[in-house]
């Protein structure tokens, strides 16, 4: 997002974008800077998209920004958001693992969340298990492979997403079909609602948490219980909207 890193982007892109139908990525960021709007009306026309720092993106809540906002932006634009939300401090535990693939993606305008990758490679990678190539690192001391219950939250947290998006399509349905879904459409909205707004994060828990304000206060708020309920009662609400709809 610099000037001159900028200038070679878009340099890079002109090219690129003679292609007919070839999108282009870049990975960007939110922080509240004073540059950072004149930077993203510059390369808006040289991006379909585009992937935003998970980090930043909480400061940006924080700053007074929203994912309405956001979403607004690729409205105008046409643009696709990506984020990513890399694991690379000894508190980013399994929860918050979860949290980031279930209900945090849930609220956003964002279609899709790129796990962080640190290093890659072309050869048979069995043949370097021993390395990073295979893994990520382990937030904990950034040298062994990350925790398995980590990778756990991931999983639970992207099949969280799924049940929040069936329940979304079932909504959807209903509602072309003239049949009530309204507790279902509520429960929806109450769960965009547990990702904190601007005035719910002003404040954190622990001074390490300064960079991470909306996730720390939704892990603060929200334990293993809490979140099993919340898949209960969307499954519930999703076996109800089938019932009701004859399947």
């Amino acid at each position: 997002m610099g000037e001159r890193r900028r200038g070679l982007y878009i340099e890079l892109a002109r090219p690129i974008r003679r292609v007919p139908g070839q999108r282009i990525y870049i990975t960007m960021h939110t922080l509240p800077r004073d540059y950072v709007p004149g930077a993203i009306a510059e390369l808006d026309p040289w991006m379909d998209i585009r992937g935003y720092n998970g980090y930043a993106l909480g400061m940006y809540i924080q700053a007074g920004g929203s994912w309405e906002a956001i979403a607004e932006d690729f409205e105008s634009s046409g643009d696709e958001g990506w984020y990513y939300y890399n694991p690379h401090r000894p508190w980013y535990t399994a929860k918050w693992s979860r949290l980031i693939n279930g209900l945090y993606f849930n609220a956003t305008p964002f279609t899709v969340h790129c796990p962080y990758r640190y290093r890659t490679m072309n050869t048979w990678p069995l043949s370097f298990i021993h390395n990073m190539a295979y893994t990520v690192m382990s937030p904990e001391d950034f040298v062994t492979p990350i925790p398995l219950r980590n990778w756990e939250g991931f999983r639970l947290g992207a099949q969280d997403a799924w049940y929040f998006a069936l329940l979304q399509d079932l909504v959807g349905e209903a509602t072309a079909a003239g049949a009530d879904c309204a507790e279902a459409q509520a429960w929806l909205a109450e769960l965009r609602e547990m990702v904190p707004d601007t005035g719910q994060v002003q404040q954190v828990s622990r001074e390490e948490y300064a960079n991470y304000p909306v996730v720390a206060t939704m892990s603060d708020r929200l334990d293993g219980a809490a979140l099993e309920e919340i898949r209960r009662t969307t499954a519930d609400h999703i076996v109800s909207l089938r019932e009701h709809l004859g399947r």
